[in-house]
Protein backbone atom coordinates (compact mmCIF):
# COMPACT_ATOMS: atom_id res chain seq x y z
CA UNK A 1 0.00 0.00 0.00
CA UNK A 2 2.84 2.41 0.83
CA UNK A 3 4.31 1.79 -2.62
CA UNK A 4 1.04 2.88 -4.22
CA UNK A 5 0.72 5.96 -2.01
CA UNK A 6 4.33 6.94 -2.76
CA UNK A 7 3.46 7.14 -6.46
CA UNK A 8 0.64 9.63 -5.90
CA UNK A 9 1.64 13.25 -6.47
CA UNK A 10 -0.56 16.06 -5.20
CA UNK A 11 -0.14 19.64 -6.34
CA UNK A 12 -2.04 22.55 -4.91
CA UNK A 13 -2.56 25.61 -7.07
CA UNK A 14 -4.04 28.95 -6.10
CA UNK A 15 -4.76 30.31 -9.55
CA UNK A 16 -4.99 29.38 -13.21
CA UNK A 17 -1.37 30.31 -13.91
CA UNK A 18 -0.07 27.95 -11.22
CA UNK A 19 -2.28 25.23 -12.69
CA UNK A 20 -0.74 25.80 -16.13
CA UNK A 21 2.74 25.68 -14.61
CA UNK A 22 2.01 22.34 -12.90
CA UNK A 23 0.51 20.86 -16.08
CA UNK A 24 3.53 21.96 -18.12
CA UNK A 25 5.84 20.42 -15.50
CA UNK A 26 3.94 17.12 -15.64
CA UNK A 27 3.99 17.17 -19.43
CA UNK A 28 7.76 17.80 -19.52
CA UNK A 29 8.33 14.95 -17.06
CA UNK A 30 6.26 12.61 -19.22
CA UNK A 31 8.27 13.57 -22.32
CA UNK A 32 11.56 13.12 -20.49
CA UNK A 33 10.82 9.71 -18.99
CA UNK A 34 9.21 7.27 -21.43
CA UNK A 35 9.19 4.54 -18.77
CA UNK A 36 6.83 6.43 -16.47
CA UNK A 37 3.71 4.54 -15.54
CA UNK A 38 1.45 7.54 -14.95
CA UNK A 39 -2.12 6.51 -15.73
CA UNK A 40 -4.41 9.09 -14.15
CA UNK A 41 -4.46 12.87 -13.87
CA UNK A 42 -7.19 14.48 -11.76
CA UNK A 43 -7.93 18.20 -11.66
CA UNK A 44 -10.34 19.03 -8.87
CA UNK A 45 -11.78 21.58 -9.74
CA UNK A 46 -11.07 23.38 -13.01
CA UNK A 47 -13.74 25.94 -12.16
CA UNK A 48 -12.17 27.50 -9.08
CA UNK A 49 -8.96 28.83 -10.66
CA UNK A 50 -10.98 29.91 -13.71
CA UNK A 51 -13.66 31.85 -11.76
CA UNK A 52 -11.98 35.27 -12.20
CA UNK A 53 -12.50 34.93 -15.98
CA UNK A 54 -16.17 33.89 -15.96
CA UNK A 55 -18.36 36.70 -17.23
CA UNK A 56 -15.42 38.96 -18.08
CA UNK A 57 -15.69 40.41 -21.60
CA UNK A 58 -12.22 39.32 -22.70
CA UNK A 59 -10.79 36.58 -24.86
CA UNK A 60 -7.96 36.00 -22.37
CA UNK A 61 -9.99 33.49 -20.33
CA UNK A 62 -11.02 31.60 -23.45
CA UNK A 63 -7.40 31.44 -24.62
CA UNK A 64 -6.26 30.13 -21.24
CA UNK A 65 -8.90 27.41 -21.04
CA UNK A 66 -8.19 26.32 -24.62
CA UNK A 67 -4.47 26.12 -23.79
CA UNK A 68 -5.20 23.97 -20.73
CA UNK A 69 -7.49 21.75 -22.80
CA UNK A 70 -4.76 21.38 -25.42
CA UNK A 71 -2.18 20.27 -22.84
CA UNK A 72 -4.62 17.80 -21.27
CA UNK A 73 -5.65 16.27 -24.61
CA UNK A 74 -2.03 15.99 -25.69
CA UNK A 75 -1.05 14.17 -22.50
CA UNK A 76 -4.09 11.90 -22.77
CA UNK A 77 -3.39 10.87 -26.36
CA UNK A 78 0.42 10.73 -26.32
CA UNK A 79 0.83 8.97 -22.97
CA UNK A 80 -2.49 7.09 -22.63
CA UNK A 81 -3.38 8.92 -19.44
CA UNK A 82 -6.95 9.17 -18.22
CA UNK A 83 -7.71 12.81 -17.46
CA UNK A 84 -10.53 13.53 -15.02
CA UNK A 85 -11.55 17.14 -14.56
CA UNK A 86 -14.27 18.20 -12.16
CA UNK A 87 -16.39 21.17 -13.09
CA UNK A 88 -19.19 22.60 -11.04
CA UNK A 89 -22.67 22.15 -12.46
CA UNK A 90 -25.40 24.76 -12.38
CA UNK A 91 -29.03 24.89 -13.39
CA UNK A 92 -29.87 27.86 -15.56
CA UNK A 93 -33.49 28.77 -14.80
CA UNK A 94 -34.88 32.27 -14.55
CA UNK A 95 -37.47 31.20 -12.00
CA UNK A 96 -35.75 29.98 -8.80
CA UNK A 97 -38.74 27.82 -7.89
CA UNK A 98 -38.09 25.73 -11.01
CA UNK A 99 -34.62 24.79 -9.72
CA UNK A 100 -36.03 22.50 -7.04
CA UNK A 101 -36.18 19.00 -8.47
CA UNK A 102 -34.85 20.15 -11.83
CA UNK A 103 -34.22 17.52 -14.48
CA UNK A 104 -30.58 16.37 -14.59
CA UNK A 105 -30.50 17.21 -18.32
CA UNK A 106 -30.79 20.89 -17.35
CA UNK A 107 -27.51 20.82 -15.41
CA UNK A 108 -24.84 22.70 -17.35
CA UNK A 109 -21.11 23.09 -16.68
CA UNK A 110 -20.41 26.32 -14.78
CA UNK A 111 -17.76 27.23 -17.33
CA UNK A 112 -20.51 27.11 -19.93
CA UNK A 113 -19.96 27.15 -23.65
CA UNK A 114 -16.20 27.63 -23.26
CA UNK A 115 -15.76 24.21 -21.63
CA UNK A 116 -18.72 22.39 -23.16
CA UNK A 117 -16.87 21.21 -26.28
CA UNK A 118 -13.72 20.07 -24.47
CA UNK A 119 -14.45 16.78 -22.67
CA UNK A 120 -14.91 13.57 -24.64
CA UNK A 121 -17.15 12.20 -21.91
CA UNK A 122 -19.25 14.23 -19.49
CA UNK A 123 -20.68 12.46 -16.46
CA UNK A 124 -23.00 13.95 -13.90
CA UNK A 125 -22.84 12.44 -10.43
CA UNK A 126 -25.82 12.94 -8.14
CA UNK A 127 -26.58 11.83 -4.61
CA UNK A 128 -29.66 11.91 -2.46
CA UNK A 129 -28.89 13.46 0.92
CA UNK A 130 -30.03 10.42 2.89
CA UNK A 131 -27.98 7.72 1.12
CA UNK A 132 -24.37 6.78 0.36
CA UNK A 133 -25.30 5.71 -3.16
CA UNK A 134 -24.55 7.96 -6.10
CA UNK A 135 -25.99 7.89 -9.59
CA UNK A 136 -23.58 8.39 -12.48
CA UNK A 137 -25.24 9.58 -15.69
CA UNK A 138 -23.47 9.79 -19.05
CA UNK A 139 -24.48 13.21 -20.34
CA UNK A 140 -22.11 13.43 -23.31
CA UNK A 141 -19.80 10.84 -24.83
CA UNK A 142 -18.07 9.92 -28.05
CA UNK A 143 -17.89 6.27 -26.97
CA UNK A 144 -20.67 5.51 -24.46
CA UNK A 145 -24.43 5.52 -24.75
CA UNK A 146 -25.73 8.93 -23.70
CA UNK A 147 -28.37 9.20 -20.95
CA UNK A 148 -27.43 5.82 -19.48
CA UNK A 149 -26.76 5.58 -15.78
CA UNK A 150 -25.48 3.34 -13.04
CA UNK A 151 -25.59 3.44 -9.27
CA UNK A 152 -22.39 3.24 -7.27
CA UNK A 153 -21.44 3.35 -3.62
CA UNK A 154 -18.32 5.23 -2.53
CA UNK A 155 -16.95 4.18 0.86
CA UNK A 156 -13.65 4.05 2.71
CA UNK A 157 -12.97 0.69 1.11
CA UNK A 158 -13.48 1.93 -2.43
CA UNK A 159 -16.15 2.10 -5.10
CA UNK A 160 -18.68 -0.67 -5.58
Amino acid sequence: MDDILDRIKVYSTRNIYELISVLEKIHINLKRDNERKDKLLVIDSITLPYLPFIGVPSSKGISIINYIASILKQMATEYNIVVVVTNLGVIFNENEEEQVGANIQEVKPLMGKYWQHIPNTRMVITRDADTVERTVIIQKSDYLAVNTSTTITISRTGVS
